[in-house]
C-alpha cells in the first residue's frame, strides 16, 4: 500500500487557499449586497422625485381648473344677473307719492266741474 502522508505545512496551505476563497466569496456577496442596497437607494429615489415632479404637475392642472371653473362660474352668475336686471326694473320709490294723491275734497270738486261740463254739453247738444 502506497499511503501519502502530507506535511503539516501543505495542509496550512490548503487551508489558507480555502480560507482566502472563503474570505473572497464573502467579500464578493457582501459588496453585491451593498451595490443592491444602493441600486434600489438610487431607483426609489428616482422613483420618489418623479412621482414628487407628477404630484406638482397634478396640482398645478387642478389649481388651473378650479380657477378656471370658477371663472367660468362668475361670468355666468354675472351673465345671468344683467339678464334679470334686463328684466327687471327695480325702482326705489313709490309709483305715486303720497302727496301727489288727490283728497276727498279734491274729488268732489272735479265731480262739481264734471257735472257742470255736462249740463252745458247736453244744453248745446238740444
Amino acid at each position: 500500500m502506497n499511503t501519502k502522508i502530507q506535511t503539516p505545512e501543505i495542509e496550512i496551505e490548503e487551508l489558507d487557499e480555502v480560507r482566502n476563497v472563503v474570505v473572497d466569496v464573502t467579500q464578493k456577496v457582501v459588496r453585491s449586497g451593498l451595490g443592491a442596497a444602493a441600486m434600489a437607494q438610487e431607483e426609489w429615489l428616482n422613483l420618489f422625485n418623479k412621482a414628487v415632479t407628477r404630484g406638482e404637475e397634478v396640482e398645478a392642472k387642478g389649481r388651473d381648473l378650479v380657477k378656471d371653473v370658477t371663472e367660468k362660474s362668475r361670468t355666468r352668475i354675472e351673465e345671468g344677473q344683467a339678464k334679470v336686471k334686463g328684466m327687471v326694473k327695480i325702482e326705489r320709490k313709490p309709483a305715486v307719492a303720497v302727496e301727489e294723491l288727490p283728497t276727498k275734497a279734491d274729488i268732489d270738486a272735479l265731480t262739481k266741474k264734471v257735472t257742470a261740463l255736462t249740463k252745458k254739453v247736453d244744453a248745446l247738444a238740444k
